[in-house]
């Protein structure tokens, strides 16, 4: 299993069409939940020290399909990739 630079475990997001878009860390707590059938929301933001013109932040909602982890809102998980990548946390 991939991890993050801080060695929390990432999982692969798809769009509805079950394309890859980015694997973020997800926690062992919302995995339960997606597992169990539900739906979770995923709030991201960059804080202002590090804002560089990349934007404050959002949110996208995941289900499990089959799986996969999908994605409500791609323009979101590109976000938030956006984000992550520039505070270190992932580099894929």
């Amino acid at each position: 299993m991939a991890t993050d630079r801080h060695g929390r475990k990432v999982f692969p997001v798809h769009d509805k069409d079950e394309a890859t878009l980015v694997a973020i860390p997800i926690s062992p707590q919302e995995i339960e939940k997606l597992d169990a059938g539900e739906r979770i929301v995923v709030h991201f933001h960059l804080p202002r020290l590090f804002n560089k013109g990349i934007g404050q932040g959002g949110f996208f909602s995941l289900i499990k399909k089959g799986d996969k982890y999908v994605a409500d809102d791609v323009e979101a998980v590109k976000k938030c990739a956006v984000i992550l990548r520039a505070a270190g946390i992932i580099d894929d």
